[in-house]
């Protein structure tokens, strides 16, 4: 195999609540009236670049949910519990209040991002995996969520960076069996329609053994080949509604970036950087004065 070009493809949403819940949280608690957000921000900057010399990317993209998420057109209970625990009033204080100035820090330092604003980073991360997962190229997606899975080929990785205690988890073809209780990723989002799921608050149709069972059966090769036995039917006739509303909730939108060169934000000689060695130096390279890492 030849050289390959390694692109990181970020959720940065999943970042900047990290960073929100360990820094901001911690300095709300003494005072209500901190200024928190350069100290978000710089550490949102911080672990995307850690993350970028860690995996030797030198191609970065850091994507962002958009304002009017079309998910919630569908069912507006999606993601409605999200953000209502914790030390902070979610009411009176919200990581996306850090957002602009997150977006512009990234920018400022040579990060490419992108929004759109229907869209969540799920589906920008789904599209750029698309696009740019081709031979030679070998694409992580670094983020937190399990939907990603099912994007997982030769080419395209998830990554998920140590979070506390927990370590570094990459996700490759030959492991995803094993981090999904035994399914493909094409099973395991068959498994997401029918049993839903309770981090998005995507209600169920299925019991998750149940729903195990049948994406695993090895006389179904497709949901809808069990749709179209006995029991399949009658629950398909019955649930008709709610299966058709967890497939467009859990189904990722991967067609919203044209085919290079047409669409600029993701062609991978617009990502091309010199990454520095070592995150001291990167910090020694950021952080002088009108120097930018891309």
């Amino acid at each position: 195999m030849g050289k390959v070009n390694k692109i990181a493809v970020f959720d940065g949403n999943w970042f900047l609540h990290r960073a929100f819940h360990s820094v901001a949280h911690r300095l709300l608690s003494f005072d209500s009236n901190a200024q928190w957000h350069p100290r978000v921000v710089n550490t949102v900057v911080s672990m995307v670049a850690s993350t970028a010399l860690r995996l030797k990317a030198k191609n970065i993209l850091v994507c962002f949910d958009g304002p009017d998420n079309f998910r919630k057109q569908i069912y507006p209970l999606y993601k409605s519990s999200r953000g209502k625990a914790g030390a902070v009033d979610v009411d009176a204080v919200s990581p996306n209040e850090a957002l602009d100035l997150l977006r512009t820090s990234l920018r400022q330092v040579g990060f490419r991002t992108c929004t759109l604003r229907k869209y969540e980073a799920d589906d920008l991360l789904a599209s750029a995996a698309r696009v740019l997962g081709i031979s030679g190229n070998l694409v992580y997606l670094v983020t937190s969520d399990k939907d990603m899975v099912q994007l997982v080929n030769s080419y395209v990785y998830v990554y998920t960076p140590s979070v506390m205690k927990r370590p570094e988890v990459f996700i490759t073809p030959e492991s995803v069996q094993s981090i999904k209780r035994g399914m493909t990723a094409s099973q395991h989002h068959a498994y997401q329609i029918l049993a839903g799921d309770a981090t998005d608050d995507i209600p169920s149709v299925l019991s998750p053994a149940k729903a195990h069972r049948v994406v695993t059966a090895p006389e179904f090769t497709t949901l809808g080949a069990w749709f179209k036995t006995e029991t399949g039917s009658k629950l398909f006739n019955t649930r008709r509604t709610e299966l058709v509303t967890n497939k467009q909730l859990v189904t990722l939108v991967d067609s919203l970036f044209g085919e290079p060169p047409e669409v600029t934000v993701n062609r991978v000689d617009n990502f091309t950087s010199k990454v520095p060695k070592s995150v001291t130096d990167y910090h020694q390279f950021v952080f002088a004065a009108n120097r930018s890492l891309f």
